[in-house]
């Protein structure tokens, strides 16, 4: 997703969230839990923007970030949720 000036920097963690509580629906609590924990890993590296800026969404980072482009892409979120999924076991 790209936003009006066609930059990819749409948060895509709803989505991601959407299709945990769909695999919740479809009784797969275990993949929906370890998808849930997967992008709550994703987001404590908010707690430390300084060296985790580039897979943080552009709304989880502090404004000054935002201000100098230190923002993760769609694509960038998303790859380091899935990267923090096949690390769960």
């Amino acid at each position: 997703r790209k936003n009006y000036a066609g930059e990819p920097v749409a948060n895509p963690i709803a989505t991601i969230i959407s299709a945990s509580l769909l695999l919740d629906y479809l009784d797969y609590g275990y993949e929906s839990k370890k998808l849930m924990r997967a992008i709550e890993n994703t987001l404590k590296g908010g707690l430390d923007p300084e060296k985790n800026w580039e897979y943080l969404p552009r709304d989880a980072v502090p404004l000054k970030f935002r201000k100098e482009g230190k923002f993760g892409s769609t694509q960038d979120v998303a790859e380091k949720i899935l990267e923090e999924y096949k690390k769960i076991k």
